[in-house]
């Protein structure tokens, strides 16, 4: 149920389901990169549970 009400709650947003579709389509395009990477990148393995 609460799944239903956060996708309620997304579509009627406006600035957030724009800013979702444009982050969906970066990830398609290829443009993310995988969390591990950065936190590798960042130096914060000491800081992150796997």
């Amino acid at each position: 149920m609460e799944e239903l009400l956060e996708t309620i709650e997304v579509s009627q947003d406006k600035k957030l389901a724009k800013d979702l579709k444009t982050t969906l389509r970066e990830v398609e395009e290829g443009k993310s990169r995988p969390l591990e990477e950065l936190i590798r990148e960042l130096n914060l393995e000491k800081n992150v549970r796997s």
